[in-house]
């Protein structure tokens, strides 16, 4: 795998997604349906800084998560069904860099919208409030679960069927990551008090538990977060990050794409 065909490869997605009119139209959605989430935030929560928050927080994870996933499968998998894939081959890519430099190519776009819409997010609280202590760590959160995301969009986008059955997987993978995280914060006092010789810990590293990236407690609750936390959940997104795109490399390289 050649740096030099993976940044070329990038820098093309990059371009390809700021003209893209589905991309552009995710995020003009994202920012109707969050700035209608901050109204709503602001009518029917008494602490009207905390409201605009809780909603916007909420909003903001939805409308990233949607965009990490149906993007990068919409294109990638235009990609293969038109054979604009073959192409690139032909100018002397490999399959592994073609897999790789996409999937940096669309963590990048998917930050960048996460970006504008964070930017637009500290102004909303700012109009109603002051920034809880705090704020940045939310931030951190969502910055680093977005590769794991789109991660596992890219690989499922490059070894299914299909975009719909390609778009219903990524979500459902997503959505289970969270529920998982939920079943296991609820039940780790009861998986120790039993003693049970498998921890919560080892569990979850057998599925990605994304609502470990989920850091609004440490937002709405007085403390701050410690250090170690911010660097392990940056190691367990690289380690889910490296899993999911070596085993779809390996997977890809063996694929009959027609």
């Amino acid at each position: 795998m050649k740096c030099e065909k993976v940044r070329a490869l990038v820098r093309f997605t990059v371009k390809e997604g700021l003209r893209n009119k589905l991309l552009l139209a995710l995020l003009l959605l994202s920012v109707v349906i969050f700035f209608g989430a901050i109204m709503l935030g602001r009518i029917t929560v008494d602490d009207t800084a905390r409201g605009v928050f809780e909603f916007g927080h909420f909003v903001i994870f939805i409308g990233i998560a949607a965009i990490s996933v149906v993007y990068p499968i919409f294109n990638l998998r235009r990609e293969i069904e038109t054979r604009v894939y073959h192409t690139t081959l032909g100018l002397g890519f490999t399959r592994s860099e073609f897999l790789f430099g996409k999937f940096i190519g669309y963590t990048i776009l998917s930050w960048l919208i996460y970006v504008i819409i964070s930017l637009l997010f500290v102004i909303s609280i700012k109009m109603f409030g002051t920034l809880p202590k705090n704020f940045f760590t939310s931030i951190y959160g969502l910055f680093i679960e977005i590769p794991v995301i789109v991660a596992i969009s890219t690989v499922i986008a490059a070894l299914s069927s299909g975009t719909i059955i390609a778009i219903f997987l990524a979500t459902t993978f997503v959505i289970i990551g969270h529920v998982v995280g939920l079943v296991l914060n609820a039940s780790r006092i009861e998986f120790y008090m039993a003693q049970w010789k498998v921890p919560a810990l080892i569990l979850s590293f057998v599925f990605p538990v994304l609502d470990y990236f989920n850091l609004e407690d440490f937002v709405l609750a007085p403390g701050i977060m410690p250090w170690h936390y911010y660097v392990g959940l940056a190691a367990y997104a690289l380690f889910y990050v490296m899993a999911f795109l070596g085993f779809g490399i390996w997977r890809f390289e063996d694929k009959d794409l027609l």
